[in-house]
């Protein structure tokens, strides 16, 4: 697979971030950077590596998407099915994570990683994506904390943290990683890439603010 050429670039854009993004793509360097260091057309790509019979070219990834975003039900196991039978298992393994760096910025997992981290293979890509970002109800003690904290989230900057509690800010493409903090390392886990946030804030923003998991992912 070569790299895009810019009218290409205006159609990835438009698929993975919105229709302003594509209006602009000479503001959205970053994400294509990304795209084409995950995809493995980067000269310093990721260190997976993409058989071109997984994704042979740029419309295969979006299609791709688009069986994953058509039933996000589906386990891995089944939306790995879609791919060619020819394609070696590892090759599918490595297209499926990097589909879902460039479509949702989260990180499904190798093999190595710890169980937590991982899209299992009798998982729906729902309850992947839920475990990502677990939520709690939380009690009206916990809702006034919340309201004292709002009152001060201008110090609450990332730089104020680091700057006062002595911690080192590392910078994630991992959409689930963003504020882990590590105290035994000092470090605070901020994700970088803020563009790729506000263009799916413009194409949600005509929806209903408490919009499930299973309906968000098909956006």
């Amino acid at each position: 697979m070569q790299s895009p050429k810019q009218s290409k670039r205006e159609v990835i854009l438009r698929k993975f971030l919105d229709d302003e993004a594509a209006q602009r793509p000479h503001e959205h360097e970053a994400y294509l950077q990304y795209y084409e260091r995950i995809i493995g057309l980067s000269p310093n790509a990721f260190s997976i590596s993409i058989d071109t019979t997984a994704f042979s070219n740029h419309a295969t990834v979006r299609l791709a998407l688009d069986r994953l975003t058509g039933n996000v039900q589906q386990t891995a196991r089944d939306f790995k099915t879609g791919f060619a039978t020819a394609v070696p298992d590892r090759q599918i393994d490595d297209a499926a994570r990097a589909l879902l760096r460039i479509a949702f910025m989260l990180d499904s997992g190798s093999e190595k990683s710890v169980p937590e981290k991982r899209w299992g293979e009798d998982q729906s890509f729902c309850a992947f994506a839920e475990m990502c970002f677990p939520t709690t109800k939380s009690d009206s003690a916990h809702q006034a904390d919340i309201q004292e904290f709002q009152g001060h989230r201008r110090d609450l900057r990332a730089w104020n943290l680091a700057r006062v509690c002595a911690i080192k800010l590392l910078p994630t493409d991992d959409l689930a990683e963003h504020l882990e903090l590590d105290m035994v390392q000092r470090t605070l886990k901020i994700f970088r890439h803020a563009s790729f946030l506000q263009a799916h804030l413009r194409r949600l923003q005509s929806d209903e603010i408490d919009l499930d998991f299973r309906d968000s992912l098909k956006k």
